[in-house]
């Protein structure tokens, strides 16, 4: 069972984070499309702290002695989530810069040829 201090920390900690993610989105900060992976993350948060027999139980399936551990590795499966969320986007944004970049490198060719002819 979870200490209710580190209980009350870590629901209080996720709810905020949960209405800074709310509050981003609304001010038009964050797209929707890759904010749920968060929201996922800080429900899972708050889901672990109001019901921490579910941590216990948790705990009792991976053979984990301190429930506190199986809190620690699901905070890191949760940040693992994100940065592959992260790396997936940026790897397409960076496929995008990619081809923007010979597209204006083919009309800046096209220009050049354009001004020849003209002069």
């Amino acid at each position: 069972m979870l200490d209710k201090q580190l209980q009350i920390i870590l629901f209080t900690a996720s709810l905020c984070f949960l209405i800074y993610i709310i509050a981003m989105v609304r001010n038009k900060n964050l797209e929707l499309r890759y904010v749920l992976i968060w929201l996922f993350s800080g429900l899972g948060l708050i889901v672990i702290t109001i019901l921490p027999g579910a941590i216990d139980f948790i705990a009792g399936l991976l053979h984990i002695q301190e429930p506190v551990n199986t809190l620690f590795m699901s905070i890191i499966f949760f940040l693992i989530m994100i940065i592959f969320s992260i790396t997936r986007v940026l790897s397409k944004n960076f496929r995008l810069v990619s081809v923007l970049t010979q597209e204006l490198g083919i009309v800046k060719l096209e220009l050049e040829k354009i001004k020849r002819t003209i002069n």
